[in-house]
């Protein structure tokens, strides 16, 4: 399980009603304690387990997680971001030694962590807003820097608004294979563009669309993972390029000032002969007079393998295969919900909090069930 990205598992922010969707810019200038900001706390635990699958591969999993967000509007018009994560994972498929009859031994990776530190500054316009950015990770076996540019132009009225985003992220990678073998290191370069729409057709709807496409090149398998023959193993190989686009469309709606709601579907597909389908649904309703907000989710993702996958392989070896689960045919479904208590305060401040549940099954063998707690003040 090698976690080869800065992401978060987690979305940051809710679903707003469509009609709040429109943000003015602040025409005068704010003193310096005007200026809003807010600092959110995240900590999060994932548990992943197999229940079936293929016989030598072990994917249990778990994962905690802390996350720490500050946003503080330093400019009339600029916000600086900080953003530190930092990552405890125990995963089977890094420590490899589940299976005595396949003497797989992973050589000194028995303990996996990652830290990673980010910032950024965005800019609002009355037409046009930009956005810039940097972020670095490690982990073991894996180090990860990234920047990230962006800008939207908002049409007369905010009603309309086109974005572009592009991030690099260069990435190295340990080369530490299934039985210890240390091969040096190797590069991973990722460039993704992504262009979106967003429309407001409504005062109470809110429709989007946004294409992204991403170009990897340099090594691109997981390192520890490997293959299986009836009698021996061996590494995983896979291409050193990769061409991946997809097409995702969000509808959301409100149905007046306590509730709203949000269907999402998306089309991915890549020159590895991977395909998938993911259609998602989410509600959101206030209660206790706004006190409370929550927020049930399901989400369903259906995918076509990958060319190279194989549960088992046969010899000789083709000179691309892999056994990698995420890579297999498989269909998932996601339920979760979301609490969120609003208009509370902490130390004079004022402070939301919230929980999140979720679960998730795919019929290849493998779930996983975890748990968010969020903090959020705002100085």
């Amino acid at each position: 399980m090698q976690l080869s990205r800065f992401v978060w598992i987690f979305p940051l922010s809710g679903l707003l009603p469509a009609a709040d969707q429109q943000l003015e810019v602040q025409p005068l200038p704010l003193a310096d304690s005007d200026r809003p900001g807010d600092l959110t706390l995240k900590l999060s635990a994932y548990n992943q387990q197999d229940n079936g699958g293929i016989e030598q591969v072990d994917e249990d999993a778990s994962v905690f997680e802390a996350v720490i967000l500050a946003r503080k509007q330093i400019t009339d018009t600029g916000t600086l971001s900080l953003r530190a994560l930092g990552d405890v994972v125990s995963a089977a498929s890094i420590e490899r030694a589940h299976n005595a009859d396949w003497q797989a031994q992973q050589g000194g990776a028995s303990g996996n962590y990652r830290v990673g530190l980010g910032g950024g500054w965005s800019e609002q316009g009355d037409q046009v807003d930009w956005r810039i950015g940097v972020q670095f990770a490690a982990e073991y076996a894996y180090l990860s820097s990234g920047a990230n540019a962006g800008v939207t132009w908002n049409l007369p009225g905010r009603n309309t608004a086109l974005s572009a985003d592009l991030q690099v992220f260069m990435d190295t990678v340990d080369l530490i294979r299934f039985n210890g073998d240390e091969e040096g290191s190797e590069a991973r370069d990722t460039y993704t563009l992504d262009l979106g729409w967003q429309q407001v057709l409504t005062p109470y709807d809110l429709l989007s669309l946004s294409l992204s496409h991403t170009e990897q090149s340099g090594f691109l398998a997981t390192s520890y993972n490997s293959v299986f023959t009836p009698t021996s193993e061996y590494s995983e190989e896979l291409p050193d390029s990769r061409s991946r686009t997809a097409l995702t469309t969000r509808w959301r709606h409100s149905f007046g000032t306590d509730s709203a709601g949000e269907i999402g579907a998306r089309y991915y597909t890549d020159d590895w002969g991977l395909s998938a389908v993911t259609l998602d649904v989410r509600y959101s309703h206030y209660l206790l007079g706004r006190r409370l907000l929550l927020e049930p989710t399901y989400r369903l993702h259906v995918q076509q393998a990958a060319k190279y996958y194989r549960e088992s392989f046969i010899e000789p070896l083709s000179e691309y295969r892999t056994s990698d689960p995420d890579l297999g045919d498989f269909i998932g479904h996601m339920v979760g919900l979301k609490a969120g208590f609003l208009g509370g305060s902490l130390f004079g401040y004022k402070a939301d909090w919230d929980v999140s549940l979720f679960a998730y099954d795919r019929d290849n063998g493998l779930s996983a069930f975890w748990v968010i707690i969020g903090q959020r003040v705002e100085f």
